[in-house]
């Protein structure tokens, strides 16, 4: 008698990791993201003991070893390290606004509720969708642009900007959430770009995406430390920190990895609306890690942001090259 079963073909835990886990783009996104809000917990944690660019060069040194160390186990050749040439314009691309997209997000979380600062992340297919339609990638369908006016509706009941409305809200406006409101919108914008890029992911091993990504992350965070931008470096740090440092290097760029392989077995518009999790793991992390009051108006500003996303991503229609 033939046994069909996973097991008879291979062993039971590799057609499980397999067909469970690694190759099944939702479950790959969900725990991505498990790992980005931890990441962006211990940020927070060490900041401004440590600031977001030194964390980013400590993630850029010890992962890009980690895949030197890789790529020689498995003998890959050195011309294969950096991808084709005809995708380097867009690994280039791609690289730099994964940097921006970190070191923005993480300042954003050093200086406001991670909630809050996640709630205006998350509002990236807003903006995704919109630049999109003008490159001619995608073509909306009638709840898009509803989809849309409710994102931007959600953005500022997060926000709560008192020159509009909500003018109780002043007291919130310190130059701290300022500058982290600035970062948190700088990252939404390099997000989208990361998005309008997704299809690199098809192109590309993500072992090179990564190196790209790690050696301009290294480039441009050495040079934003010298000039100071957007923080002095520090050096209070201690011991903890440093342990803390090396582990939120590692997550992030495991946490890229799960969003890449996760690209690859998955549409981006389930990517994108199963992204809405790391909210939930946020605002109760407010609460419960940090001891920040969490507001009605941003729970609904949340809210609404989640549901014009998944309104945004499951109702475009993407134009076939």
């Amino acid at each position: 008698m033939i046994d069909f079963s996973p097991g008879a073909v291979e062993p039971r835990w590799k057609w499980l990791w397999k067909r469970c886990l690694w190759k099944n783009g939702a479950v790959l996104r969900l725990l991505s993201t498990v790992v980005f809000y931890l990441e962006l917990a211990m940020v927070k944690k060490i900041s401004p003991r440590v600031i977001p660019i030194q964390i980013l060069i400590v993630q850029a040194i010890a992962t890009g070893f980690l895949l030197i160390i890789k790529e020689s186990a498995f003998h890959v050749k050195s011309t294969d390290i950096f991808g084709s040439r005809e995708n380097m314009l867009m690994l280039f691309a791609m690289g730099l606004l994964t940097f921006l997209d970190n070191a923005a997000s993480w300042v954003a979380v050093a200086r406001m509720p991670i909630g809050d600062a996640s709630a205006i992340l998350f509002s990236t297919p807003a903006i995704t969708s919109t630049v999109a339609l003008f490159l001619g990638m995608e073509k909306w369908s009638f709840p898009t642009p509803i989809g849309i006016i409710v994102s931007i509706i959600g953005v500022f009941l997060v926000a709560r900007p008192p020159m509009l409305f909500f003018q109780s809200s002043t007291s919130l406006w310190t130059s701290n959430r300022v500058v982290g409101m600035i970062f948190a919108f700088l990252g939404m914008f390099a997000s989208s770009g990361i998005f309008l890029l997704r299809k690199l992911s098809d192109r590309e091993r993500v072992a090179v995406i990564l190196i790209w990504q790690n050696g301009l992350a290294l480039l441009f965070s050495l040079l934003f430390l010298f000039l100071g931008i957007p923080d002095k470096p520090s050096y209070t740090f201690t011991w903890l920190d440093i342990v803390m440092t090396v582990l939120v290097a590692l997550i992030g760029s495991f946490a890229w990895m799960l969003v890449y392989q996760a690209l690859k077995f998955s549409t981006s518009s389930l990517v994108s609306v199963l992204g809405a999790m790391i909210l939930v793991w946020s605002y109760a992390g407010d609460v419960v890690i940090f001891g920040d009051p969490v507001s009605i108006v941003s729970i609904v500003g949340a809210a609404c942001i989640v549901a014009a996303s998944i309104t945004i991503s499951t109702t475009v229609t993407r134009i076939a090259p």
